[in-house]
């Protein structure tokens, strides 16, 4: 699977490559893609609440590091 470009919100392709490394340091990059996917197919994050909620669920599971807030 190639990499996905950097979202419209990033300011630029190091800020996107942070975020992603936070998100698969915690184990939940494939929780994190099928969100994604979903919004893309569906355009609405009303209609992926399965994903969104595996996400959340695998994100709460992971100790969270010194320094971070909830």
């Amino acid at each position: 699977m190639s990499a996905p470009a950097p979202s419209h919100w990033a300011k630029d392709s190091e800020e996107e490559d942070r975020v992603e490394a936070l998100i698969r340091r915690t184990g939940c990059w494939d929780q994190h893609l099928a969100v994604v996917d979903c919004m893309g197919d569906k355009g609405d994050w009303r209609q992926c609440q399965l994903q969104v909620q595996q996400f959340k669920e695998c994100m709460t599971k992971k100790p969270q590091q010194p320094g971070q807030k909830n």
